[in-house]
């Protein structure tokens, strides 16, 4: 388990080489459109949930609602953690609509990676243009990549990433660490993505749970 704070020292950052983290995830923007990677979403922006299914961010609705309230009070990064799990706590529903709110789906708390990871950088794009949180140092990248875990295949899956100073960070509020009947966030170091291997995010192995995260 990671958290910041808790996890490696400030000599493990200082001696990783981030393959340009930022810029990595910068480029991709520019190259894909947008399509897997986005940052600061806007009112009205439209998210692909499948093929041909996409969510409207109606933001304005969705910062009224007091649903939200648990969302404004995270003080770092674990406790944002566990308010998306917590908002979006029932299995995910097929969506009927080619068009949809993403309010609807925030206020009925039928959710899976896709719509906490949507959650997840709503909220830290807020706390970045709020400049008064303990969250508002950091930069945060909503990805639609993929998973393979050491029992299962490749499968679509979305995460964050972070970046702030020297220091990258994923974020998958989908999937926490289970261990011994009790779970606990996976938010764990990125160092950087290794473009020659199918665009594989480096994860210090100590901390990958066995997990590899691709886009």
């Amino acid at each position: 388990m990671f958290l910041e704070g808790i996890g490696p020292s400030d000599s493990f950052w200082e001696n990783l080489k981030m393959t340009k983290l930022i810029k990595s995830l910068e480029e991709i923007m520019k190259v894909d459109g947008q399509s897997s990677v986005f940052t600061d979403l806007k009112e009205n922006d439209r998210m692909m949930k499948d093929a041909g299914v996409f969510y409207s961010l109606d933001l304005n609705k969705i910062f009224g609602s007091q649903k939200f309230n648990s969302i404004r009070e995270a003080r770092d990064l674990g406790d944002l953690y566990n308010a998306v799990r917590k908002i979006f706590d029932k299995p995910y529903k097929t969506l009927q609509n080619r068009e949809n709110n993403f309010s609807e789906a925030f206020e009925s708390g039928n959710g899976e990676c896709m719509e906490k990871s949507v959650l997840f950088q709503i909220a830290m794009d807020l706390f970045k243009k709020s400049e008064n949180t303990p969250l508002s140092d950091k930069k945060c990248f909503y990805v639609a990549g993929f998973i393979k875990s050491e029992s299962e295949p490749f499968k679509g899956h979305a995460f964050n990433i972070i970046t702030s100073g020297k220091k990258g960070i994923l974020i998958d509020s989908e999937n926490p660490i289970s261990y011994l009947g009790s779970e606990s966030p996976y938010v764990v170091p990125a160092v950087g993505i290794d473009f020659k291997k199918s665009g594989k995010i480096i994860i210090p192995r100590e901390f990958s749970h066995g997990r590899t995260y691709t886009f």
